[in-house]
């Protein structure tokens, strides 16, 4: 007979009068601290906070639990069939909300052993093996589906605790609550369980008027809608510890999205109240069609990009359609500005994620999105599609009529300045959109996975480019390369072989066109090497090795990297000064004008880089682990964005021990600028930043 296995992890959290409190966890993300209480019949309802370790009901008498030795899988096995087969009794009751104590469904009720509460305080995971089709699959756990929040279970007799644990969407969080031993039925018992918070507010139009019918979400997630007064209601809303507010968005037919972010409460009986007003949006429509003019059902429509004329970015998340059975679809809720919108089935997946009907067989260890608009590409035998300068206009509709084609091909070959085939290089395929960028002063480079967006100017003349990647491929033996299952556009493919120049060129692909003789005739490039050293003379392994030429902005050559001795070489260059940059983590980052092609090897010396230390709490001296940090000299800055800081402490290693200016931002919260920090000075006496609500 086959077998289920149940994997429930708990942890030790303290050591209270009635034994030990323990409390689950998920496989990825611990639960909310803090057991809680299980208020047997007659006794007051105890609301549990986020931050009180909160005593849990108890026997008469406290669980004693015996040392047992470590037995095998089959002993275990036996034992917990041994255990379903014995006497068994009933236990019932509720589970409601601590916030509130109203009923809580959605949570399951599962019965602990006294080996399984041995086998936590031990603290590793418990494994349990639950016969298929054994009543102890249903006996000793069961999900609360009713409004009501009540439950009903047999439980072996000597069942020491029932866990209730709550799955998503947010971090799971579970709690334990001691069952008194006994032969006798249980019921009635009333479990206060902290599921989270609540947020409720209203929504409103520009002017103030309420809005009915507001999409409304936290964080993403926990989607309602607004009433007919425009109110709303979010429960159990729980958020990682540590986190300091929630963002509350919200969007309607006509109007764009309104956003509001709320203090995440340190007791779950605050209700976090919020306003939303929602600005006058524009929308998309259009029919998708194939080329012979018929309807494509169940194709979307995506705004992933926008273009300003400072620089350019992401589009917000969830702006997108799907197209019914007569090709048409409607974005509604689009803020006025100008988008690249990207159509096609599995269009914006690559970009903002999503979801999608089908069944396909993927590799976990690449981007999934990807993956999938390749094989519906595939399967669909349509291509994907960009249309740039898309105007959205406040009150008004813009129109987008989309006839998807064929993918197309780009391919050739590679070779040297002898005619001999280059096997191994590498050959990359970029997507490129350019715009004015006229009121940009300076350059700025936003960079991400496959997607870079540079922007350069001044005294209003400017540009930025955008370039995603498409592919990359390595050239066989015979020095072909192919990319196939193309949108049309423009591209760029860029060409690297060991020790040769690299080459780049731009083309445009039209819909559905084959290019099958995009050649390149690579020639030999010179070389710069090194070996790069501690101020001890020790050898720095691990260091990444850039260079660019001096009238340019980004560097490349981002895979080389020093070895156990410190060396280095970069080949393939052209001639002409260049600029080298060295850097690692924990080493002031080094920059070194060379001329490629001059005998001998550099010598280089990385010194050790300084830091600036510090922690972030809120009002109450709660940690804070979600926040952006930044230290700011006159011309240059470090800056960490979204990082995830356990216990609230940061450490941003920098180039010189020089006074410098410190800032952290969190969502929600007042912003905090600290000048002239002294980075040494932080490894003594660290900052200590609150963060106060805005």
């Amino acid at each position: 007979m086959s077998a289920k296995q149940l994997v429930i992890a708990l942890v030790v959290v303290g050591l209270l009068v009635a034994g030990v409190a323990l409390l689950l966890l998920p496989e990825d993300e611990a639960a909310t601290p803090g057991a809680a209480t299980a208020a047997q019949p007659g006794e007051p309802d105890a609301l549990p906070t986020f931050n009180a370790e909160i005593n849990r009901q108890a026997p008469a008498e406290p669980i004693e639990v015996p040392a047992s030795p470590i037995e095998s899988p089959e002993r275990a096995r036996a034992r917990a069939a041994r255990r379903d087969s014995g006497p068994h009794r009933t236990v019932s009751g509720v589970v409601v909300r601590a916030s509130d104590g109203t009923p809580l469904d959605g949570v399951a009720v599962v019965a602990m052993s006294r080996e399984a509460v041995q086998a936590a305080s031990d603290g590793g995971p418990l494994e349990l093996e639950l016969p298929e089709g054994s009543p102890l699959e249903i006996a000793r756990m069961t999900k609360i589906d009713n409004a009501e929040g009540r439950f009903e279970l047999s439980v072996p007799v000597d069942t020491a605790a029932l866990a209730v644990t709550k799955e998503g969407p947010w971090p799971s969080r579970s709690q334990l609550y001691d069952l008194a031993s006994g032969t006798d039925d249980v019921a009635d018992l009333r479990f206060v369980f902290d599921s989270g918070f609540t947020v409720s507010g209203v929504v409103l139009d520009e002017g103030g008027s309420r809005l009915a019918g507001g999409r409304v979400e936290v964080n993403g997630l926990g989607e309602t809608e607004s009433d007919q007064i425009g109110e709303f209601t979010i429960k159990d809303v729980a958020p990682q510890k540590g986190v300091a507010s929630v963002r509350v968005s919200a969007r309607a037919p006509g109007h764009a999205r309104g956003i509001a972010d709320g203090l995440v409460p340190h007791d779950s009986s605050e209700v976090v109240r919020v306003e939303l007003r929602l600005p006058v949006g524009g929308a998309i429509a259009g029919r998708i069609t194939d080329t012979r003019g018929e309807p494509l059902a169940d194709a979307q429509a995506c705004l992933v990009f926008v273009m300003t004329s400072e620089h350019g970015s992401m589009a917000p998340g969830g702006l997108r359609a799907t197209s019914d059975a007569h090709g048409e679809y409607l974005i509604d809720s689009v803020p006025p500005d100008r988008y690249i919108v990207e159509v096609g089935y599995g269009a914006g997946l690559a970009q903002q994620g999503g979801t999608f009907d089908g069944s396909f067989e993927l590799d976990p260890g690449q981007p999934l999105g990807e993956q999938v608009v390749r094989k519906l590409v595939e399967s669909k035998g349509l291509a994907l599609r960009w249309f740039r300068d898309v105007a959205v206009v406040a009150g008004r509709t813009t129109r987008l009529d989309v006839t998807l084609y064929p993918p197309g091909v780009v391919a050739g070959r590679v070779i040297d300045d002898r005619g001999v085939a280059v096997a191994d290089a590498k050959v990359v395929l970029d997507r490129i959109e350019r715009w004015p960028a006229n009121d940009i002063s300076g350059s700025t480079v936003t960079s991400s996975r496959g997607l870079t967006i540079t922007s350069k100017g001044g005294d209003g003349t400017g540009e930025t480019e955008l370039a995603q990647l498409e592919g990359e491929v390595r050239t066989d033996a015979k020095g072909e390369y192919r990319f196939d299952k193309l949108m049309d556009g423009s591209k760029r493919l860029a060409v690297a072989g060991a020790g040769l120049v690299p080459q780049s060129l731009e083309l445009n692909l039209k819909p559905a066109e084959s290019l099958e003789h995009v050649d390149f005739v690579l020639s030999a490039g010179l070389s710069v090497s090194g070996r790069v050293r501690d101020p001890q003379g020790s050898p720095i392994e691990g260091a990444d090795v850039e260079i660019k030429a001096i009238d340019e902005s980004t560097f490349t050559g981002g895979e080389i990297v020093t070895d156990a001795d410190g060396r280095f070489e970069l080949t393939g260059l052209p001639p002409g000064p260049k600029q080298l940059l060295l850097f690692k983590t924990g080493y002031a980052s080094v920059w070194k004008h060379v001329e490629p092609g001059q005998a001998g090897d550099l010598e280089l010396t990385m010194n050790f880089a300084p830091k600036v230390i510090g922690f972030v709490t809120d009002v109450v001296g709660a940690p804070i682990t979600n926040f952006d940090v930044s230290v700011s000299y006159k011309v240059s800055s470090w800056t960490n964005s979204g990082g995830n800081y356990p216990d609230g402490r940061f450490e941003m290693p920098i180039d010189s021990d020089t006074p410098c200016q410190v800032t952290v931002r969190a969502a929600g919260l007042r912003t905090v600028v600290m000048e002239d920090v002294l980075p040494s000075r932080t490894a003594i006496d660290p900052l200590r930043i609150q963060l106060l609500p805005e």
